[in-house]
């Protein structure tokens, strides 16, 4: 089967949404022009801009050192429906890499990466704090209604995986982490669907096998910024040592019915 590759672990979330899924006739893509996840990517981890992921080095943001790193790019095709980018940041003072694994989806409006942080040098790294696999702002084209849905974790209780949709209120910040260091554990499952009521929203996956974080914050009318990573990181490296984040994945979709983008799923 060709999609067998594609994030396996959306067997899961398939499963927990079942009982609200919707048939597949429904979704609409021709409303409005879905963003190309090549043509994403190259935009995000441009020369000189803001790639979608941050972190603290050495007591800094990212957003502000990352500019001036060294920059390599890669691309592969893996078969006939898939693309692999990689983009590695090299910081020329202290070598630590930051490499950016990411895959292109050519028969859905998907991607996916994960990162990967290495102490390229022979001394211990500066400190390297709140690593956010995932830190983007999503933008509506007009005033928005930007509502959130997601899902509980699971609890062992009649209410597990009970889907939520939550409105994202003006400067509202929302913050999602599982207990006890499982992934859905009771309180939050690691997918959700960001909806932008003007258009359509994108679909947010986040792959990791212990204690992961997110925040949905509203930035203003026509904007939200979303972070995805580990829920706690505050380390450094020896040398030649090297780590890797959650797995994130983005897919986008269209129309007016937001189980669109869950059917796309």
């Amino acid at each position: 089967m060709k999609h067998k590759a594609f994030f396996t672990f959306v067997i899961a979330v398939m499963a927990a949404c079942a009982p609200i899924c919707v048939e597949t006739k429904n979704l609409n893509y021709a409303t409005a022009p879905i963003p190309k996840p090549g043509e994403w990517l190259e935009s995000r981890f441009a020369k000189n801009g803001v790639p979608p992921f941050s972190f603290k080095y050495g007591g800094r943001n990212s957003g502000t050192l990352i500019r001036n790193w060294e920059l390599a790019t890669e691309q592969k095709e893996l078969d006939s429906y898939r693309t692999q980018h990689v983009y590695t940041y090299t910081d020329p003072k202290t070598r630590l890499q930051i490499r950016a694994e990411a895959i292109e989806y050519k028969d859905f409006p998907a991607l996916e990466w994960v990162l990967k942080i290495k102490n390229d040098s022979e001394t211990e790294s500066p400190l390297i704090e709140d690593i956010q696999a995932l830190d983007v702002n999503f933008y509506s084209a007009t005033s928005s209604n930007f509502i959130l849905h997601h899902a509980l974790g699971a609890d062992l209780s009649r209410a597990d995986f009970a889907p939520l949709d939550t409105l994202l209120g003006s400067l509202e910040s929302i913050r999602f982490t599982p207990n006890g260091g499982r992934p859905s554990d009771i309180e939050a499952f690691p997918f959700f669907n960001l909806e932008d009521k003007q258009s359509g929203g994108t679909m947010i996956a986040i792959g990791w096998t212990g204690r992961w974080a997110s925040t949905f914050s509203r930035v203003d009318e026509r904007s939200v910024n979303v972070k995805a990573g580990m829920a706690l990181t505050r380390l450094k490296l020896y040398p030649h040592e090297e780590i890797r984040t959650p797995r994130i994945m983005l897919l986008f979709w269209k129309g007016d019915d937001y189980l669109s983008g869950q059917n796309a799923l």
